[in-house]
């Protein structure tokens, strides 16, 4: 298994259309690859990534926009994403790669999200797998608009994740909000309700956590306590997947991210960037 190292630039790695640009080309590149890979990544400034049937238009122009949001586009369905106080990860792996070979869609995430809630409740025993109300009360399976890889804590949601499938690999990306909030995605949807919103913080005491090297982008240097955290907990929580999906996917290599790649996500970032009017 691969581990993709990112930019030590922010400004690069943070910025929500570059990774949506670097998600695909990874995608596409991983055709004639025949080992997993995984990366981590954050945005910076806080971004809503929109789903590739969408284009946004149920969202709010100005609370975004008072807030300073991003809106990216990413090639995968699902639906609305906000990233802001959390760690977004991407996994890449061949279609007849064991973990999924044979695995209906509903099968692979579910698959692909154990190593995660494994890892998620190693710091919080409350999370889990949410359930869907439609086919759990009829002992019916669920479909995915019920989202069955989501994962939360007392019914509260605060993992999500997304597929898509090419001719011989897959992309799951999904993202783990980590620290609470009193603003969520709602909030930034025309008619939608402006709830907190809940994350991994709950019941966790951050004093003592030891950072591991530096797999996620982060933002500068903290200056205040809830960002302190946030830095804390995105390195443990990024460790302890690591440690998860080597159980699945073999042991672990770090690869450097190249400067090509690097240029070439950029070039192709105004492709997913949304500017709302």
């Amino acid at each position: 298994m691969r581990i993709l190292i990112p930019s030590g630039d922010l400004t690069v790695a943070g910025d929500g259309a570059y990774n949506m640009a670097l998600d695909k080309l990874l995608f596409e590149g991983h055709d004639a690859i025949d080992e997993p890979l995984l990366r981590f990544y954050c945005f910076h400034p806080a971004t809503i990534t929109v789903p590739i049937r969408y284009d946004g238009e149920d969202l709010c122009r100005r609370k975004i926009a008072e807030s300073k949001i991003k809106v990216s586009r990413r090639i995968s369905g699902g639906k609305y994403l906000l990233h802001q106080l959390g760690i977004t990860y991407s996994i890449f792996l061949p279609k007849d790669h064991p973990t999924i070979e044979g695995l209906s869609l509903r099968e692979s995430y579910r698959n692909l999200s154990l190593p995660i809630l494994s890892a998620l409740r190693a710091l919080n025993k409350s999370v889990e797998f949410l359930t869907c109300a439609a086919g759990v009360q009829e002992n019916k399976d669920c479909s995915m608009e019920t989202e069955v890889e989501s994962m939360g804590i007392q019914g509260a949601k605060f993992v999500g994740a997304a597929q898509k499938r090419g001719k011989h690999s897959l992309i799951q990306h999904g993202e783990i909000q980590l620290l609470s909030s009193p603003i969520g995605l709602g909030h930034f949807l025309n008619g939608g309700l402006g709830n907190p919103t809940v994350g991994l913080d709950a019941n966790i005491d951050l004093t003592n956590i030891e950072t591991s090297n530096k797999i996620v982008c982060q933002p500068e240097p903290a200056d205040k306590d809830n960002l302190g955290a946030l830095y804390r907990l995105r390195e443990i929580v990024a460790s302890n997947i690591l440690v998860e999906f080597e159980k699945v996917l073999g042991d672990k290599h770090y690869y450097q991210l190249e400067s090509t790649l690097v240029d070439r996500a950029m070039e192709f970032r105004k492709e997913f960037e949304i500017v709302l009017k």
